[in-house]
């Protein structure tokens, strides 16, 4: 299974993204995931929009 598995590293997860609580992410912290799924969905699926 670790061969299909593909890990997105998150050390550069802002601060400011995530709760106190460090459970929640605040709107920042979801745009920044969001951000990151997006650029490793564009590299493994190609989209017409990105030809």
């Amino acid at each position: 299974m670790e061969e299909n598995t593909i890990f997105i590293d998150n050390s550069d997860f802002p601060e400011d993204g995530i709760t106190e609580d460090f459970h929640h992410m605040k709107e920042g912290g979801h745009k920044f995931i969001f951000k990151k799924v997006d650029l490793l969905l564009s590299r493994l699926i190609p989209r017409a929009d990105n030809k």
